[in-house]
Order: C-alpha cells, then sequence, then structure tokens
C-alpha cells in the first residue's frame, strides 16, 4: 500500500510540473501531492459529473434529433452544435485528467490526437457562443423608416438601371440578324435574359420582404424556384460559352460543324434541364411531406421556410459543390488550352489573347457567383469586425454577392466584343436622333 501510494504521489507531482510549464510558471512550480485517497476521490468526482452532464446533454441532442421543428432554426442549429462540441471537450478532457493518474507515459500520437481535438472543442466554444448572439441580434435589429426606403430606393435604381442596360443589348441581338447564326451571340443573350429575370425575381423578393413581413406559401414556392433555376443557370452557361471559345480557337476547322445554332439551342435546352431536376424534386418532396393547407399559409419568403425537409439541405450543398466544381474545372481547362495554342500559332494570338481574356473574365464571374455560398460566414465575421453595422453588412452584401455578377454579362460582350459594340452604338445613337427627330417636330 505504501509503495502504491508512493506511485500516485510520483505521478501527480510530474502532472503538476507539467501544468506548471504549460501555464509558463516553471521557475516557481509548486509540487503539490495527492495521498491515494485524495486521488480516488477526485477521479470519482470527476467521473461522475462527466457522466451526469453528458447524460443531460444527450437528452438535449436527442430531443433535438426527434423533432423536425428545431432543424430549420439557426437558432437551434448553433445551440445543438455548442451542447456536442461541449459533450466532446468534456469527455476528452476528463478522460486526460483520469489517464494522468493512471498511466505515466502514452503513446505520442494518440496524445497529440487528444490534445488536439481538446483544444479545438475549446476554443470552438466562444465563437459558437458570438455565433448565437449575431443570430439574435439579427433577429431583433430593424431597419428604421428611413432606412428601408433609402435602400429600396437604391435597389430599385440599380435594377432600372440595369435592366435598361440589358434590356438595350437584348433589343440589340433581335435587330441585326447578323447575330441569329452566331452561337456565341446565342449563348450570350440567353445568359442576359437569365440574369435579368434572376435580378427582377431576387429584387421583388428582398421588397416584398419589407412591404409584407409574409406572404402566400404558393406564390413564394413559385418565385423561390424561378430564382435557383436561374441561379443555377448562370454557371453552366459560363462553362458553354468557354467551349465554344476553345473549339473556335483550338480547332477552327471544325467550329462550324461542331456549333450549329440548331445545336446551340439544343444546348441551351439541356442547360435548363440540368438546372431545373435536381432543384424541381425540391417542390415534390414538399409536396408529399406537407398537407396541402401549407399551400395556403402565409410565412416569410425563404427557401428554408418552404422546403423543410433536412436532407434537401444536403442535398442542395453535394449539387451545388459539383456545378461549381466542374465549371471550374472547365473554365481552368479551356483557358490552359487557349493558351498553349496562342503560344503555337504566332498568326492566332490576338484573337487567342482575346479568348483567353474572355474566360478569365468568366472566371471572375463564377466566383463572384460562388460568394452567395460564403455570405453568411462572412456576414458573420464582418459583424464581429464591425459591431452594430449588421444592417449595412447586409444590405452591401446583398448588391455585391447578388446584383454585382449580373453587371459583368453585358460588360463581357456588349463592351468589349468590337462587332457587338458597334451595333449597340448604333442604337444608341440612333434612338437619340429618332428622339431628337419627334422632338423637332412636336415645337
Amino acid at each position: 500500500m505504501r509503495q502504491a501510494e508512493m506511485n500516485v504521489n510520483r505521478l501527480t507531482d510530474l502532472n503538476t510540473l507539467n501544468e506548471s510549464l504549460v501555464m509558463g510558471n516553471s521557475s516557481s512550480a509548486v509540487l503539490l501531492r495527492d495521498t491515494l485517497t485524495t486521488a480516488v476521490a477526485k477521479n470519482v468526482i470527476v467521473v461522475a459529473l462527466c457522466i451526469s452532464i453528458n447524460y443531460i446533454n444527450g437528452t438535449l441532442v436527442h430531443t433535438f434529433s426527434k423533432h423536425e421543428i428545431f432543424r430549420m432554426n439557426p437558432r437551434y442549429n448553433l445551440f445543438i452544435h455548442l451542447v456536442l462540441n461541449d459533450m466532446i471537450q468534456l469527455s476528452l478532457s476528463g478522460l486526460l485528467h483520469v489517464i494522468s493518474y493512471m498511466f505515466y507515459t502514452i503513446n505520442v500520437s494518440f496524445c497529440c490526437l487528444l490534445l488536439v481535438i481538446t483544444i479545438c472543442t475549446t476554443l470552438n466554444t466562444p465563437l459558437n457562443l458570438a455565433c448565437m448572439t449575431v443570430e439574435c441580434y439579427w433577429i431583433l435589429v430593424r431597419d428604421t423608416l428611413t432606412s428601408a426606403v433609402v435602400k429600396n430606393l437604391v435597389v430599385v435604381l440599380v435594377w432600372l438601371s440595369l435592366s435598361y442596360i440589358n434590356g438595350s443589348v437584348v433589343a440589340t441581338f433581335f435587330r441585326h440578324q447578323v447575330f441569329y447564326g452566331d452561337p456565341r451571340y446565342i449563348l450570350f443573350i440567353h445568359m442576359v435574359i437569365n440574369d435579368a429575370v434572376q435580378l427582377t425575381v431576387t429584387i421583388m423578393l428582398f421588397i416584398l420582404s419589407y412591404v409584407y413581413y409574409r406572404i402566400n406559401v404558393s406564390f413564394c414556392c413559385f418565385f423561390i424556384l424561378l430564382a435557383v433555376f436561374t441561379t443555377r443557370n448562370t454557371p453552366v452557361n459560363l462553362a458553354s460559352m468557354a467551349i465554344e471559345r476553345y473549339i473556335a480557337i483550338c480547332d477552327p476547322l471544325r467550329h462550324a460543324q461542331v456549333c450549329t445554332v440548331r445545336k446551340t439551342y439544343i444546348l441551351i435546352g439541356l442547360i435548363w434541364l440540368i438546372s431545373v431536376v435536381p432543384d424541381i424534386t425540391d417542390l415534390f418532396v414538399t409536396l408529399a411531406n406537407e398537407p396541402l393547407s401549407f399551400f395556403h399559409e402565409s410565412v416569410f419568403c425563404l427557401r428554408q421556410n418552404i422546403f423543410k425537409d433536412p436532407v434537401l439541405a444536403y442535398k442542395r450543398q453535394a449539387f451545388d459543390g459539383l456545378y461549381f466544381s466542374c465549371v471550374f474545372l472547365t473554365l481552368v481547362y479551356t483557358y490552359l488550352r487557349i493558351l498553349f495554342a496562342a503560344r503555337a500559332h504566332s498568326t492566332e494570338k490576338t484573337s487567342a489573347r482575346r479568348a483567353r481574356n474572355t474566360i478569365l473574365l468568366h472566371g471572375s464571374q463564377l466566383a463572384m457567383c460562388m460568394l452567395s455560398y460564403i455570405s453568411p460566414s462572412v456576414e458573420i465575421i464582418l459583424h464581429l469586425i464591425f459591431p452594430g453595422r449588421i444592417l449595412e453588412i447586409r444590405f452591401a452584401n446583398y448588391l455585391v454577392v447578388y446584383m454585382l455578377p449580373r453587371f459583368l454579362s453585358p460588360i463581357i460582350y456588349g463592351v468589349r466584343d468590337k462587332k457587338f459594340r458597334n451595333h449597340l452604338r448604333k442604337y444608341f445613337v440612333g434612338g437619340c436622333r429618332v428622339g431628337l427627330q419627334k422632338g423637332n417636330g412636336t415645337l
């Protein structure tokens, strides 16, 4: 018995010394000695507390997992993440406490694993609390009447400006038959119209969120799906345009055969099919799970308020990753092939350089489209840096993430492309002349 007590004291001394080194007090470490009875009592208390607290936490996790009503609320998702995180941290710290009494040394790899997980979960707790604070602040904070009017006025003015530009581009395309037979311009005008629809729908939902807090579920469902379809169309259309430029530069002899008008319209149909099929299933799942009375209710128009099944959220994440990975790889591949083709053929350097720059712009537009997937995290970080400015952060995020990418489409071709720019200039000049002639006639 005396020998066992001496071993416990020796282990306690070493453990105390290690703690002193970690805390930076190695020069004045005080070695405290536990008796065998004290060591056993301490470990029994630690183990009993760990079991009791984890039982309570396990009950909370079980309650959360059994009721789907909690899964669609960010507050409860953050709370249950905090509970799970604390369970892991408590279990590992308790395990390390018991091991420090039972064993003198343990495997370095095993020790490293336990320490890293313990440190990460410890650091998670204050960050999770900060996120929960921000979420509660978002619920309570509201715009003043003046601020709401100004924001809606800015959004409407931006929408009118972009709609005028997009309308001019569309009118230029349809007024000149020279563009009808070129697949590049057909794909371009499809993207302009698609982005115009997407922009109109998102701005309508933005304004409705201020004018009406809740709208009919069926009405909301229609606009949400339309916004989702047009949003998915953009990256796939960008990849199609990049492939067309790749064929035109790297295989010009087969370009007229491969890229025909008929095949271009078939490709546009495939773009819509690829964009619609994965997300239309959300509607079918909702129709199967929700009663018909649900579609007559009024809700705040958010996608998660309509399509509530948790499986749909994971499906969306998987398809988002797949879509953007494929488009990104397509843009990188076509850019590199055009770059190599420009170096190999000195006579085609000018056209190859312009095609390469166009694909780079497509990549920039794709990057801005991907901002919508990280914007919630960016909002939280910016709120921590600029506390009390969450409403301004939200509004700036909406302008940059949802409106700015739609501004690039007419610029890429409408301004950079010489052929289209000439016709677009004639359209504006001709419109001004007609206006002046009508004005002179009325005087």
